[in-house]
C-alpha cells in the first residue's frame, strides 16, 4: 500500500512539475509574441506619426512663404488671428487672396493635427516612455507652427518653429530607434531652410 501511494504521489507530483514547466514555458512564449506584436505596432504607429509630421512640417513651409518680414508691432492691426480677419483682407497688410489661402491651409493643418495627437497618444500606450515624450513633443512643435501661421507672424518667426518641429522629428524618430534597439541615429533632414 506504502509502495502504492508513493508511486501515485511521485507521478502527481511528476505531473504537476510538468504543468508548471509548460506554463512556465508557456508565458514566455506569450511574453515573446505579445512583446513582438508591440514591437510591430509600435513601429507602425511611429511611421505614420513620422509621416504625418513631415506632411504638416512640409505645409508649413509653404503656408510661411505667404507670409512677410515685416517687423510690425501688431501683426494684424484688430485682430490676433486670421480666423478673425475680413475676407478682404487688411489694407497694406494682407490681400483677401492670401488670407483665403492661409486659412484653407490652416483648416487642413488642424484636421491634419488632430489626427496626428489620435497616433501619438495611441502610440504613448505601446512605446517607451522617453519616446512617447518625444512624440509629444513633436505634435506641440507642429502646433507651434500652425499657430504662428495663424497669429500671422513674421515669415523668419515662422521658419524657426518649422525647424524646431524638424529637430522634434528627428528626435522623435531617434527614440524610437533606441527604444526598439535598432543601432545608430535616423538620418536628420537636411534640406536648406526656405529663404
Amino acid at each position: 500500500m506504502t509502495v502504492a501511494i508513493v508511486g501515485v504521489v511521485g507521478t502527481l507530483a511528476g505531473v504537476a512539475v510538468s504543468q508548471g514547466f509548460n506554463a512556465v514555458t508557456d508565458s514566455r512564449r506569450d511574453r515573446r509574441e505579445r512583446s513582438a506584436r508591440w514591437d510591430t505596432d509600435q513601429k507602425k504607429l511611429a511611421g505614420q506619426i513620422l509621416a504625418s509630421a513631415l506632411k504638416l512640417e512640409r505645409d508649413g513651409w509653404s503656408v510661411a512663404s505667404l507670409l512677410d518680414r515685416g517687423r510690425r508691432e501688431k501683426r494684424l492691426p484688430g485682430s490676433t488671428s486670421l480666423w478673425s480677419v475680413p475676407d478682404a483682407g487688411i489694407p497694406g497688410v494682407i490681400d483677401g487672396q492670401s488670407v483665403e489661402m492661409l486659412k484653407d491651409a490652416l483648416h487642413e493643418a488642424y484636421e491634419g493635427l488632430d489626427v496626428l495627437e489620435l497616433h501619438v497618444e495611441t502610440f504613448v500606450v505601446v512605446a517607451s516612455p522617453a519616446a512617447g515624450a518625444a512624440a509629444r513633443t513633436l505634435v506641440e512643435t507642429l502646433w507651434n507652427v500652425f499657430g504662428s501661421l495663424e497669429s500671422y507672424a513674421n515669415f523668419d518667426d515662422a521658419a524657426d518653429n518649422v525647424t524646431r518641429a524638424r529637430s522634434a522629428r528627428d528626435a522623435f524618430a531617434n527614440e524610437v530607434r533606441r527604444a526598439l534597439g535598432i543601432d545608430g541615429q535616423a538620418v536628420p533632414d537636411q534640406r536648406p531652410r526656405a529663404e
